[in-house]
């Protein structure tokens, strides 16, 4: 999964590129996106679009694997697996290995692994449309940051508490239109641990955010939250779709 962030009237952000020929989305998608907070989009890409992502980051294991390998720490590559199961195998044989590889990608506060593949993606016409249709405007703002978030079985870092992207802006942006796009490089469902979302909480206050969430996030404690989370949505979708 992909996560990288555009706003509207929001300072601090990296760099401006007008979008071209955009293909919008729908009034009815657009006003979803208001009311509820958040809208899944299943066509943004087309599988082969993100393909050459996949692969860079399939060769990126691979990369580390090896270093692992020649380091005497890893002894089985499992190179004959796909990128969907070659991780997650590697971490079934040695916790220290597969979590060795995760913070090789993920870096320090995300950007650990960077290539131009990554940049196709976040800077696709496709996307920056969609994001233009939220938006209301072609003229964009958009940030450099964007995070890689390997979701393996049964490890329980890849569980992320209940937060907004705007708990970890600063106050003066709360009033601005920020949008995180979301993209899924496998298929998210809910037996694999998809992204659960509270519909209309983008209404109010951004909530207090506390430190000490799991994996290191910041986390909403349940007396925070701004609503019951037994009303969340299961943001399950396809891989190359997006949810913002």
């Amino acid at each position: 999964m992909v996560n990288t962030g555009y706003c509207r009237n929001c300072e601090n952000r990296a760099s401006s590129r007008p979008v071209k020929h955009p293909t919008p989305l729908t009034p009815a998608q657009i006003s979803f996106f208001h009311e509820e907070g958040y809208l899944i989009v299943p066509d943004v890409f087309a599988p082969a679009d993100l393909e050459p992502l996949r692969q860079e980051l399939h060769q990126e294991i691979d990369r580390k694997a090896r270093q692992l390998q020649a380091e005497g720490k890893l002894t089985n590559l499992h190179a004959e697996l796909d990128f969907d199961r070659r991780l997650a195998a590697i971490y079934r044989d040695s916790k220290e290995n597969g979590e060795a590889i995760m913070r090789h990608l993920e870096g320090l506060r995300g950007g650990g692994f960077h290539a131009p593949q990554m940049f196709d993606v976040i800077a696709s016409p496709k996307l920056l449309a969609k994001v233009s249709a939220l938006l209301g405007t072609e003229e964009i703002v958009a940030s450099s940051v964007y995070r890689i978030r390997p979701k393996l079985p049964n490890i329980g870092r890849g569980v992320v508490p209940w937060h907004q992207d705007s708990g970890y802006f600063s106050p003066h942006c709360d009033k601005s239109l920020i949008i995180t796009c979301w993209v899924p490089l496998v298929d998210a469902t809910v037996e694999n641990g998809c992204m659960q979302i509270l519909p209309r909480t983008h209404r109010g206050e951004v909530a207090m955010h506390h430190t000490g969430g799991n994996a290191g996030f910041l986390v909403i404690k349940d007396e925070n939250l701004p609503d019951d989370p037994r009303k969340s949505v299961t943001a399950s979708c396809r891989a190359a779709a997006s949810s913002s």
